[in-house]
């Protein structure tokens, strides 16, 4: 079943918010990835990402 996955602005063709889908499991895969890499390299420190996204224009 695929899942909405946000884009951000940041990283997308044209500097443009978009919504694209993404599969369980590659969200799994993803997840997995990113879990140690934030570990190590957020280590220590008491920012986070914001609980939910918001596209700039408030979708």
């Amino acid at each position: 079943m695929p899942i909405p996955f946000p884009a951000p602005a940041e990283i997308t063709r044209g500097k443009k918010f978009r919504t694209t889908w993404i599969s369980y499991e590659a969200l799994a895969a993803v997840h997995d990835y990113v879990e140690p890499d934030r570990a190590v390299t957020a280590g220590g420190t008491r920012w986070r990402p914001p609980r939910r996204l918001v596209a700039p224009n408030g979708d």
